[in-house]
C-alpha cells in the first residue's frame, strides 16, 4: 500500500479516529483554564506514540484531513510529551509538512531544543536535507527563503506561465510569497513596472512597508517605490514599484495618453471584483491594464475560493496560464458552539465539532450574568479569553464596538502601566479627542478597530495586538475587508455585515479564517457563542467550510440587461442612479469598453457575459455617445459615473455663459474664498451628478466646510471639535461619543471618498469646458484635485511625506516644524536627518513612525 493510500485509509480507520478524537478533544480543552469536563477520555501515552506513527503517514499526504490530523498530532506532542525523541519525531512530521514556522514557535517557546535535526537517524536526515533542497527558494546570490508546499507550488507556476490564479487558506502565507516573487522580479529586471493592487488604504500602507524593506531599506531611491498616483511618480529610468487601490491606479493612468508598459499586475484580494461599484471599478482597471499591456505578466490572489479560475478568462488566447486551489493546512483550526444551559444564564456548555459532528467539550461559568442580551458576547469572550492575548470579538458596527470594549474593560481591575499602550492612548487623544473610549478601554488591554479610525491609530492598534500587548480587540467587518491580521480565539454572535445584512457563509469562514497565527500559535478557535439562538444566527452557524465563490460585479450585465436598458433611456435617470448605484457603475463600465472597441461586439471582453441581444445594449450605447457634446474621453477616465450625469453638469456649465465663468473654478484650499468655491461646486453636482455631497445647499455647506478644512490639513481632533462648537452653538442636541464616530465617518466616506471621485469628475469636465470656449488660461487653473482631496493635504512638503510611507497624521504634524512647503521626497528625507533633535517634540508614535521608516539609519 502506498503512502498516499496508507492516509486515505487511515484517516477513515474507526480505531485511529477513536484515539485521534480523543486528542482533539483535549488539545481544545488544555486552552481553556475555565472549561471542566468529565467527558473527555483521557489519552495514554500508547496511544500518542501509536497516533505520531500514523502522523509520519499522513504528513505526506495532499488531503486537507489528512495534513490537519498529522499537525495536530505533532503540535500535542510537542506541548505535551516530555520524551525528547517523541519530540524530535514530532517536529520531523512537521518538517515533512514543510511547517518550519511551527518548528521555530516551538523552539522559541521552549517545547522543543534547538538543532533538532541533528538528534534524527541518518535516513531522517537525508530526507530532510532533500527537502530544504526542494523547497528553497533563492531570492538573490544573497537571500534565500524555505516555503512550504503552497510557496513553492505557486513559485513554480508564476516562473512558468503569464497569468496565474490562486486561491489558498488566510494562513498559508500569500502575502509573503507574493511580495518574495515580486522582490525577485524587481531586482532581476532592470528598470521594470510592478502594479500591485489592494482593496483598502490600510493594506497599501502594510504591503509598501514590507516592499521598501525589501527593495530599498536605506530609502535610497534605487527603486521607485510608491503609493500616490501623482502624475510624476513613474521613472522611466529606472524600477517601479506601485502599491494603489483599483481607484489610484485609474488615477495614475489619467495622467497618461499612452499607459507606460506593465511587466507585472498582482491583485491581491482580488475575490473583491464581485464588490459591487468597486469591484467594477477593479474589472475596469484590469482590462485598461491588459489592453494596453497584453503582454503583462497577471497574478490573481484571493483567499479560500471556489472558482479562482474565472479570474483568467480575460487572459489572452495564447497566454499560458493556471489555476491554483490550495487547501494546504498551516494552523489547525477548531469549530466551537458555546450555549447556555437552561434556566441557568451564568452556566454554559461547549460543544467542538469533528468531521461536521456536534461533539460535547464540558462546560464554564460566567462570573455575572449576562443580562441584558448585549453582555452574553463580551461576558462569554472575558471568561474564555482572560489571562491570554489574542483574543478578537466580531461585532456588527463601530457603536457596538466602543460599547462592547467598555464593557469588557470595566471587567478588569489593573491598569496596564506599558509604554508603548501609553503612547497609543497619548496619539489618540492628541488626534482624535480626549474623550473618545479607546483611551479608556486601551488602559486595560482592550481595543477596538474599526474602519472609519485614522490609519495611524488602526495600525498601532493591530501592530500591539500582534505583539500580544493587547488582550481584547474588539473588530467590525473591516477584519474581513484584507486587513492582515490573525488572532488566537475569534468569539461571533449572530454576525452580520454592517448592522443590519446577515453575513454570507464564505464571509463567514474568510472571518474565522483569521483564528490562528501561523508561527506565532498551534491552533486557532472559532468560537460561536447562543449556537442555538436560530434568530440571531438565521438557523444555526455553519458547521463546514464553504469557500467563496467569485461572481464579477460585471456578470449583473447579462442578467440586469432589461433593467440597464430602462435606465438609459428612463426621464428618472438621475433618481435612478442614486436608488441603485451598482446600475450606473454597470452602464459606465460598457460606455468605456463601447468606447475602447469602437462597439460591444467588437471588444473581446464582452464575450465572457455571453450577453444576448448585445446589438440591443450596442445601440442604445451608441445614441448616448451620440448625445454627448462633451470630449467622449473624459466617459472612461471617471468609471462609476454615468455619462448621461456628465453630460447634465456639462450643460450645467453651458447654460450661463453670460455670468463670470470664472466662478466655476475650486480656489485652493486656503484661499478666503475657498469654502464659498466649494460650496457652489457641490450645489452644482448634487443638482446634475450625485447627491452625495449634500442633498440641499444647507447640506452642500456642511459638507464643503468638512471637505475644504480636510484639504487645508486640519487634524481629525480639529473637525471633531469644530463640530462639537458648532452644535453647542446650534444648541443641538448630540451625543459626544455619536458625534466622534460621525466626523470620522463624514471623513471617510465623504472627504476621502466622495469627494475626490465626484469634484475629480468635476474638473475634468470644467477644463475641457474652458478649452471649448478658448478660455485656457482658466483651463490652466484648473487643478487635479482627487489625490489631494483622498490625502487630506494640498502641500508639496504634506504630500511628499505621505509619498515617503508616513500616515497623514505624522505628515501633518512633520510639516508644521518645516518652514519650507515646496520639499519633495529626497529634500523631506534630507530635512529629516538634519533636524532630529525638532522630532523629539512629536507624540511618541509618530516618533516611531520616523524610527520605523528611517530604520537603517536613525539611532534612537
Amino acid at each position: 500500500m502506498s503512502l498516499r493510500d496508507l492516509s486515505g485509509w487511515l484517516i477513515k480507520n474507526q480505531g485511529f479516529l477513536r484515539k485521534y478524537q480523543a486528542l482533539v478533544a483535549n488539545s481544545i480543552k488544555d486552552q481553556f483554564p475555565e472549561l471542566k469536563s468529565d467527558v473527555i477520555p483521557q489519552i495514554s501515552s500508547e496511544d500518542v506514540g501509536y497516533l505520531l506513527t500514523c502522523a509520519s503517514s499522513l504528513a505526506f499526504s495532499s488531503d486537507e484531513k489528512c495534513q490537519d490530523a498529522a499537525l495536530r498530532i505533532a503540535q500535542y506532542c510537542l506541548l505535551n510529551e516530555k520524551s525528547e525523541a517523541r519530540k524530535d519525531s514530532a517536529a520531523l512530521i512537521l518538517d515533512s509538512l514543510s511547517n518550519n514556522p511551527a518548528i521555530q514557535l516551538a523552539e522559541n517557546r521552549g517545547y522543543l531544543n534547538p538543532d533538532f535535526e541533528e538528534r534524527l537517524p541518518l535516513k531522517a536526515q537525508l530526507e530532510l536535507t532533500k527537502r530544504k533542497i526542494l523547497y528553497t527558494i533563492e531570492i538573490d546570490a544573497d537571500k534565500h527563503i524555505y516555503a512550504n508546499r503552497f510557496q513553492s507550488e505557486f513559485w513554480d507556476a508564476v516562473q512558468e506561465n503569464s497569468w496565474v490564479s490562486v486561491s489558498a487558506p488566510t494562513s498559508v502565507g500569500k502575502s509573503f510569497i507574493l511580495e518574495s516573487w515580486v522582490e525577485q522580479f524587481v531586482k532581476r529586471n532592470k528598470n521594470c513596472l510592478v502594479i500591485y493592487i489592494v482593496p483598502t488604504r490600510a493594506l497599501i500602507s502594510e504591503v509598501y512597508s514590507e516592499l521598501q524593506k525589501r527593495l530599498d531599506p536605506n530609502l535610497t531611491n534605487i527603486v521607485n517605490i510608491q503609493i500616490l498616483p501623482l502624475s510624476n511618480v513613474y521613472q522611466s529610468e529606472k524600477s517601479n514599484v506601485f502599491i494603489f487601490t483599483q481607484e489610484r491606479l485609474n488615477l495614475f493612468y489619467n495622467h497618461f495618453s499612452q499607459i507606460p508598459k506593465i511587466d507585472v499586475l498582482v491583485v491581491d484580494e482580488a475575490h473583491k471584483i464581485g464588490d459591487g461599484g468597486r469591484g467594477v471599478i477593479l474589472q475596469h482597471v484590469i482590462e485598461l491594464t491588459c489592453l494596453n499591456n497584453p503582454d503583462s505578466k497577471v497574478i490573481f490572489a484571493s483567499p479560500f475560493t471556489l472558482n479562482p479560475e474565472i479570474l483568467l478568462s480575460d487572459a489572452p488566447i495564447l497566454k499560458n496560464k493556471r489555476t491554483i486551489k490550495s487547501d494546504y493546512v498551516t494552523v489547525n483550526q477548531n469549530l466551537i458552539w458555546v450555549e447556555q444551559k437552561p434556566r441557568k444564564t451564568k452556566d454554559w456548555l461547549m460543544y467542538y465539532f469533528a468531521n461536521g459532528e456536534k461533539r460535547e467539550l464540558g462546560n464554564f461559568s460566567l462570573e455575572n450574568a449576562p443580562s441584558p442580551e448585549s453582555k452574553r458576547l463580551p461576558f462569554v469572550a472575558l471568561c474564555l479569553g482572560k489571562g491570554a492575548s489574542g483574543n478578537v470579538v466580531y461585532v456588527n458596527g463601530a457603536a457596538e464596538a466602543e460599547s462592547t470594549s467598555k464593557l469588557i474593560s470595566a471587567s478588569i481591575e489593573n491598569e496596564t502601566e506599558d509604554e508603548e499602550i501609553l503612547a497609543l492612548v497619548e496619539l489618540s487623544e492628541t488626534i482624535i479627542h480626549k474623550n473618545f473610549a479607546l483611551n479608556r478601554t486601551l488602559k486595560k488591554r482592550v481595543a477596538f478597530h474599526y474602519g472609519n479610525m485614522p490609519l495611524i491609530i488602526k495600525g498601532e492598534i493591530e501592530r500591539l495586538f500582534s505583539k500580544g500587548k493587547i488582550d481584547f480587540l474588539i473588530c467590525t467587518s473591516t477584519l474581513v475587508e484584507g486587513v492582515n491580521m490573525a488572532c488566537k480565539n475569534i468569539f461571533i454572535r449572530g454576525p452580520k455585515k454592517g448592522n443590519s445584512t446577515p453575513m454570507r457563509e464564505e464571509d463567514f469562514w474568510n472571518l474565522a479564517g483569521r483564528a490562528g497565527r501561523w508561527g506565532k500559535e498551534f491552533q486557532g478557535n472559532v468560537i460561536c457563542i447562543d449556537s442555538d439562538n436560530e434568530k440571531i444566527w438565521n438557523g444555526e452557524p455553519p458547521k463546514t467550510k464553504k469557500n467563496i465563490f467569485i461572481t464579477r460585479a460585471t456578470d449583473a450585465i447579462s442578467h440586469d440587461m432589461d433593467k440597464l436598458v430602462s435606465y438609459i433611456f428612463s426621464e428618472h435617470h438621475f433618481g435612478m442612479s442614486e436608488r441603485n448605484p451598482n446600475l450606473q457603475s454597470l452602464f459606465s463600465y460598457l460606455c468605456s469598453s463601447f468606447y475602447f472597441y469602437n462597439g460591444l461586439d467588437n471588444n473581446p471582453y464582452m464575450e465572457k457575459y455571453n450577453i444576448k441581444n448585445i446589438d440591443v445594449l450596442n445601440e442604445a450605447i451608441f445614441d448616448v455617445f451620440d448625445s454627448l457634446t462633451f470630449p467622449h474621453e473624459l466617459v472612461v477616465r471617471h468609471p462609476g459615473i454615468s455619462p448621461l450625469l456628465m453630460q447634465n453638469l456639462w450643460d450645467r456649465f453651458s447654460r450661463d455663459t453670460n455670468k463670470p465663468v470664472e466662478r466655476l473654478l475650486l480656489s485652493e484650499p486656503g484661499s478666503n474664498d475657498a469654502l464659498d468655491s466649494y460650496v457652489s461646486a457641490f450645489s452644482r453636482i448634487s443638482d446634475t451628478l450625485s447627491k452625495k455631497l449634500g442633498y440641499n445647499s444647507k447640506g452642500a455647506y456642511v459638507q464643503a466646510l468638512l471637505v475644504s478644512k480636510w484639504m487645508k490639513g486640519y487634524p481629525l481632533g480639529r473637525l471633531i471639535s469644530d463640530r462639537i462648537r458648532y452644535n453647542k452653538k446650534k444648541n443641538i442636541v448630540f451625543k459626544e461619543a455619536t458625534l466622534i464616530r460621525g466626523v470620522m465617518k463624514d471623513v471617510e466616506e465623504i472627504a476621502r471618498y466622495q469627494a475626490p471621485r465626484l469634484l475629480g469628475c468635476y474638473n475634468d469636465l470644467l477644463k475641457s469646458f474652458y478649452l471649448s470656449i478658448d478660455r485656457t488660461d482658466l483651463a490652466k487653473d484648473v487643478e487635479d484635485i482627487g489625490v489631494y482631496l483622498e490625502l487630506g493635504v494640498s502641500l508639496k512638503t504634506q504630500i511628499s511625506l505621505i509619498g515617503l510611507g508616513f500616515s497623514r497624521t505624522a505628515a501633518v504634524m512633520i510639516s508644521e516644524l518645516i518652514p519650507n512647503d515646496s520639499l519633495d521626497e529626497e529634500e523631506c528625507i534630507n530635512w529629516i536627518k538634519d533636524n532630529k533633535v525638532d522630532m523629539e517634540e512629536l507624540p511618541q508614535l509618530v516618533q516611531n513612525e520616523i524610527h520605523n521608516i528611517f530604520r537603517n539609519f536613525w539611532v534612537q
